[in-house]
């Protein structure tokens, strides 16, 4: 899978408190990559993660990348922090089986202006996600439907989100 989301990783193999502490002080993320073949225990800038991926989606494909060479692709799982600072203390990552196909919730993200809020009407969404399968090549950021054919006291259905390529509505 080509793709620009890349993260430089480096391998740790003090697992301890301490030593993660250390890597804090260090600049860098304690983090862990699970749902492979087998579990690997890394850390990452937290320069470059909170700069590329602090605010992305937890459906973004992430390449990780050591010495140039490429891992795995994994997805954002779980990322602790500190609540007074902010700062990302661990992140969980899982990895993906490029031919194992993958449940997902995404972002509906709703397109144009609706003719009923334009002849007065108000447009609440009451579904803001919709659960979807696929591989995780094919897997799209969120998904998009049109509004501009919705009139007064109408309802747009799932049946009517327009199919994407290689993903399945659940």
């Amino acid at each position: 899978m080509a793709n620009n989301n890349t993260l430089n990783i480096i391998m740790r193999s003090e697992l301890k408190k301490r030593p993660c502490a250390k890597l804090r002080q260090e600049g860098m993320i304690p983090a862990v990559v699970y749902g492979g073949k087998e579990q690997l225990c890394i850390a990452v800038e937290d320069r470059e993660f909170e700069g590329k991926y602090h605010k992305a989606s937890s459906n973004m494909v992430i390449t990780l990348m050591l010495d140039g060479k490429e891992v795995c692709d994994v997805l954002i799982k779980d990322y602790q922090d500190d609540i007074i600072t902010g700062k990302i203390q661990h992140i969980d990552f899982l990895e993906l089986d490029n031919s194992k196909v993958i449940k997902a919730k995404l972002p509906l993200c709703l397109e144009g202006a609706a003719a009923g809020v334009k002849a007065g009407g108000k447009l609440v969404q009451t579904v803001k996600t919709i659960e979807i399968e696929c591989l995780p090549k094919d897997l799209p950021e969120k998904i998009y439907t049109n509004i501009d054919a919705l009139g007064l006291g109408e309802a747009a259905k799932a049946a009517e989100i327009p199919a994407v390529e290689g993903v399945k509505f659940l």
